[in-house]
């Protein structure tokens, strides 16, 4: 039996439950909301609003929190953003990036950078040609592909990345919402 308390206090909107090896959502009731017919699952529900990348089998899809699946199970990975419904989807051919906000579904970018991780407060890290850079949610290149090393997205103080030019240079802070 669930412990509605304990649910109430987590804090997502759809809480992800394994049954038989396989993943589903259910609510903050314990009600199933979403059957657990996934083997993975990447991002959360925090959000009505918020999609979620699954699994089944070894091929990638993302599904809303009614569990419609918005994509086909075509791909080899999907990484969700953290804050929008941006998805960079890893193709058999490279990766782009697809905006799930409207019908159709827009494709951002294609193919130009490889590797492109989740967006985080509209921007992501891109690679091309062994440097990186960063994109802003419409696909435009905000931070030129020269930067030899990069990290993660963090938050503190601001939301910042740490970059270096050449092996020989130290890091510097970039904020991302210092990007245009």
């Amino acid at each position: 039996m669930l412990n509605v308390d304990v649910l109430d206090s987590i804090d997502l909107y759809l809480i992800p439950f394994e049954k038989d090896g396989k993943i589903g959502f259910i609510n903050k009731e314990g009600t199933v909301e979403i059957e657990p017919i996934y083997d993975e699952h990447k991002g959360e529900f925090y959000r009505k609003e918020n999609i979620v990348a699954v699994r089944k089998e070894k091929v990638w899809s993302v599904v809303d929190c009614t569990g419609k699946e918005l994509l086909p199970f075509d791909y080899c990975n999907i990484f969700p953003s953290y804050d929008s419904k941006l998805v960079v989807l890893e193709t058999w051919d490279g990766y782009e990036v697809m905006d799930l906000t409207s019908e159709p579904f827009k494709v951002i970018s294609k193919n130009e950078y490889k590797p492109i991780f989740a967006f985080r407060y509209g921007y992501a890290k891109v690679k091309k040609e062994g440097k990186w850079g960063i994109i802003n949610s419409s696909g435009r290149l905000v931070l030129d592909t020269k930067y030899s090393d990069m990290y993660s997205f963090h938050d503190y103080p601001a939301p910042t990345t740490k970059v270096r030019e050449t092996e020989k240079s130290v890091f510097q802070d970039i904020f991302l919402l210092d990007l245009k």
